[in-house]
């Protein structure tokens, strides 16, 4: 079971990463872009994917993770902090990490 304190762990763990606050809630983002942010109450953690990983996610993972859409054009995924454990966790936080972050950064890692 996830929750705030390890979602802070696990991103301010990747490179680069501040606090940001989006649309007046908190979350992270690295190079003044937003790509996690929390929900109000903290249930919930909004990551930015690309719309192809999204969708996989979501459709391996549709107890945990659910699609997050724009217009009707897949932005990312909700995940539910109480059913997400720390390794899938982790690894979607870097993959929001890395769709966000500028190429030159993501080519140190």
């Amino acid at each position: 079971m996830a929750d705030r304190d390890m979602v802070d762990r696990l991103a301010r763990a990747l490179p680069e990463v501040e606090p940001k606050r989006h649309f007046h809630l908190d979350g992270y983002g690295v190079a003044g872009k937003s790509f996690a942010t929390l929900e109000k109450g903290g249930e919930r953690l909004m990551l930015s994917l690309p719309a192809p990983e999204a969708e996989a996610i979501v459709a391996t993972h549709g107890d945990v993770a659910a699609l997050l859409r724009r217009n009707d054009n897949p932005i990312g995924i909700a995940v539910t902090l109480a059913d997400a454990d720390e390794s899938r966790l982790a690894e979607w936080l870097r993959s929001s990490w890395a769709f966000k972050a500028p190429k030159a950064l993501r080519d140190k890692e």
